[in-house]
C-alpha cells in the first residue's frame, strides 16, 4: 500500500473527531505524476501541461532572434519528466518589470479555511544551468508562494502561449486574480540574488520596498536556493548541469508555510523532509526564516498588520524559474499519528 493512501485512510477514521469545513481532505499530496489535476488552474503555456517535455529546461521563442525580457514571450509552465515518468512542475518566466511578471504557474482552485490552520510543505529545485538571460537560475528563481488569497481560475494568467508580443500578452492579463506577487497570503517577494521580503497579508506598496522584512543575505532561506552560494546551497556549482532528473535528485530542499487559525503565519525551511513521521532535518526541526538582523520572524496571531483572510488557496510561481517535486497539505487541527512513526510502511 502507498505510503500516502495508508495516511488517507488514517485521516479518514478521524473525521468522528474533526471535519474540515473545506472541501479538501487532509493530508492531500501532489505529486504531478497524474498531471495537473482540478486542484490547479494554469497560468500561460498551457498546451505544454498536456504533453510532458524531456528532463531538461525550456527554452524561451523570443522575437527577432533576442533573448531578453523585453523580447521573450512571458514564459513557460510546464509538467517535464525527472526520469521514469517521475513528473516535476516547471515555470520560468522571462519579464522582470511588475506589470508582467508572476502572470505564469499554478493557482488552486480549493480553498482552505483559515480556521483549520493548513499548511503546505513543498519539495523545490532549481536549475543551476546559466539561464538566458539575467542572473544565475538560483539567485534568479523566489517563489511567489505558497498562500494566495484569490482562487484559480481559468486564464488568471492573460492570453495563454504569448498572444502577439511579449508587451501584448502582459497587458492582456485580468486585474484579478492576476500576477502571483500580486495577493500573496504568506510568502515571500522578490529574488534571492538581490533580496527576499517576507509577505504576510496586504502589503504596500506591492513590491514590498518598505514594508516587508527583509530575509538574512546567509545561512537562510536564500542560501538554501542558490548553486555554490554556501554550506547550505544546493551542491552543483553555477552552469554545472541543467537536468532536471539531476536538479531534482541532489539539489532540491523543502519549505513550509503554515497558516495560523487566528492571523499571521510561519515560514521554515529545511533540507530534508520525511512525510511519514512529518519530521524535518533528520529529527532536528524545520528552520524559521529570520530578518536581515538574525531575528526569527513570526507572525502567528500577533495583531494587526498581518494575514487575516478568511480562505487561502494554493500558488506558486517565481520571479525568473520555479520548480517543485511534491506538495503536502495538512491541517494543525489534525495533527500526523504519532504512532506512525513507528511504523515501516511498504
Amino acid at each position: 500500500m502507498k505510503k500516502w493512501a495508508l495516511l488517507s485512510a488514517i485521516y479518514a477514521l478521524l473525521g468522528s473527531v474533526y471535519v474540515p469545513v473545506s472541501a479538501q481532505t487532509y493530508p492531500w499530496h501532489e505529486n504531478f505524476d497524474a498531471g495537473l489535476g482540478s486542484e490547479w488552474e494554469n497560468g500561460r503555456d498551457a498546451a505544454h501541461l498536456t504533453a510532458p517535455a524531456p528532463g531538461n529546461k525550456p527554452v524561451p521563442e523570443c522575437e527577432g532572434g533576442e533573448i531578453s525580457s523585453a523580447f521573450c514571450e512571458d514564459g513557460v509552465s510546464r509538467l517535464l519528466d525527472a526520469g521514469g515518468g517521475d513528473l516535476v512542475y516547471y515555470q520560468e518566466n522571462w519579464a522582470f518589470g511588475p506589470a508582467c511578471r508572476a502572470l505564469s504557474g499554478i493557482r488552486g482552485t480549493v480553498g482552505y479555511p483559515r480556521s483549520d490552520g493548513p499548511v503546505a510543505i513543498a519539495e523545490l529545485y532549481i536549475i543551476s544551468a546559466a539561464p538566458e538571460s539575467g542572473e544565475a537560475n538560483g539567485a534568479a528563481a523566489g517563489v511567489f508562494g505558497a498562500w494566495h488569497r484569490n482562487q484559480g481560475t481559468p486564464g488568471w494568467g492573460g492570453a495563454q502561449n504569448g498572444a502577439g508580443t511579449h508587451v501584448d500578452a502582459c497587458y492582456a492579463a485580468p486585474s484579478t486574480p492576476g500576477r502571483l506577487e500580486g495577493d500573496l497570503e504568506l510568502g515571500t517577494h522578490h529574488w534571492p540574488g538581490w533580496k527576499l521580503t517576507y509577505v504576510d497579508g496586504v502589503r504596500a506598496p506591492t513590491n514590498c520596498t518598505g514594508d516587508c522584512p527583509s530575509l538574512q543575505a546567509s545561512g537562510g532561506l536564500r542560501e538554501i536556493c542558490r548553486p555554490g552560494a554556501g554550506a547550505l546551497s544546493a551542491p552543483h556549482p553555477q552552469g554545472n548541469k541543467d537536468t532536471i532528473a539531476d536538479q531534482v535528485a541532489t539539489g532540491s530542499w523543502f519549505q513550509r508555510w503554515e497558516i495560523h487559525p487566528v492571523s499571521g503565519g510561519l515560514m521554515q525551511f529545511a533540507s530534508t523532509y520525511d512525510p511519514v513521521t512529518d519530521t524535518a532535518n533528520g529529527g532536528a526541526g524545520w528552520v524559521t526564516i529570520k530578518d536581515s538582523t538574525g531575528t526569527p520572524i513570526d507572525t502567528r496571531n500577533t495583531g494587526g498588520g498581518v494575514g487575516t483572510a478568511d480562505t487561502v488557496y494554493l500558488g506558486f510561481g517565481g520571479f525568473k524559474h520555479f520548480g517543485m517535486v511534491q506538495l503536502w497539505v495538512h491541517s494543525l487541527a489534525i495533527p500526523v499519528p504519532v504512532e506512525l512513526a513507528e511504523w515501516t510502511l511498504e
